[in-house]
C-alpha cells in the first residue's frame, strides 16, 4: 500500500467513503419505495429504514470536515503537527465524528413524531432536529471549504518537499465535492426554514448537487491524485486476482510519506 495514504487525513478519507457508501445505499432504498408506490409512510417506519443510511451521510460530512481540519494544521503548523501522535488524531476524530450521528439519531428516536413523510435519506428525522442538521451541516462544510481554501494560498507560498501535487490535486478534489453538498446543505435549509416543500420531486432533488459530489470524488481522485491511482489500481488487482492492472514496482517518490 502507497504509505502516504496512512497519514490521518488519507484514514478520515476512508471512513468518509464508509458513510458515502450507507449514503448511497439509503438511496436504492428510498428507489425501491418509490417503485412499490409506498414511499409515504408513519414517521417511525421510516426511522426503521432510514436510520442507519442517515447515520452515513452525518458521518460522511463530519468526516470531511475532520479531514479539512487535519490538513490545514498540518500545513499551517507542520512542526508542531509532527510532534502529536498520529494514533491520537485518528482516535479522537474518529470519536467526534461518529458521535455526532450518533447523538442525532438517538435524540430522533427518542422524539419520533406522529405524521407521515416522504421516506428518503435524513426524512425520518423529526422537523426540528432536521434543522438543526441542516444548520450545523451548513456550518460544517462551510468550515471545510474555508480550510481548503486556506491550504490552497498556503501550498502556493510554500515550498513543500512532502507530496505537494498530491496535497493540491485533494484540495482541488475537495474544494469541488463541498461545493456540492454546500448547495444541497443551503436548499435543505431554504425548504425548511423559508418554504416547506410539499411535493416528492422538490425533496429528492434537492438533494442532487450532494449526490453528484459523492459520485464524483473517488473517480476524481483517481484521476488527479498518482497515490490513489496508484492504491485503487493495487486493490482492483487484489480484488480480481490479477485480472485488471499488472502489478508496478513502487517508485520512492509513491511511497514517500505526508505529514
Amino acid at each position: 500500500m502507497v504509505l502516504s495514504l496512512r497519514s490521518p487525513s488519507n484514514i478520515f478519507i476512508a471512513f468518509t467513503a464508509f458513510g458515502d457508501i450507507l449514503h448511497e445505499t439509503g438511496n436504492i432504498v428510498s428507489g425501491y419505495l418509490v417503485f412499490t408506490s409506498n414511499w409515504v409512510l408513519p414517521l417511525d417506519t421510516c426511522f426503521k429504514y432510514q436510520f442507519i443510511f442517515t447515520f452515513g451521510t452525518a458521518l460522511s460530512s463530519v468526516m470531511l470536515f475532520m479531514t479539512s481540519l487535519d490538513r490545514v494544521v498540518c500545513v499551517g503548523i507542520p512542526h508542531t503537527y509532527n510532534k502529536w501522535s498520529k494514533s491520537t488524531i485518528v482516535t479522537s476524530g474518529t470519536i467526534f465524528s461518529f458521535g455526532v450521528p450518533a447523538m442525532f439519531g438517538i435524540y430522533a428516536y427518542l422524539n419520533l413524531e406522529e405524521e407521515y413523510r416522504f421516506c428518503k435519506v435524513l426524512s425520518e428525522l423529526p422537523t426540528f432536529l432536521l434543522r438543526i442538521f441542516f444548520f450545523f451541516g451548513f456550518m460544517f462544510i462551510s468550515l471545510t471549504l474555508l480550510f481548503y481554501i486556506v491550504i490552497w494560498s498556503l501550498l502556493q507560498h510554500r515550498n513543500y518537499r512532502h507530496s505537494k501535487q498530491m496535497l493540491r490535486s485533494i484540495t482541488a478534489v475537495s474544494m469541488c465535492i463541498c461545493s456540492g453538498w454546500l448547495t444541497s446543505m443551503l436548499a435543505g435549509a431554504y425548504f425548511l426554514f423559508v418554504k416547506f416543500a410539499d411535493d416528492y420531486n422538490t425533496v429528492l432533488y434537492s438533494g442532487l448537487p450532494m449526490e453528484i459530489s459523492v459520485a464524483l470524488n473517488y473517480p476524481l481522485l483517481y484521476r488527479m491524485s498518482r497515490e490513489y491511482r496508484a492504491s485503487f489500481r493495487e486493490h482492483l488487482r487484489s480484488i480480481t486476482c490479477g485480472f485488471l492492472f499488472v502489478k508496478a514496482k513502487t517508485t520512492e517518490s509513491q511511497v514517500m510519506a505526508v505529514s
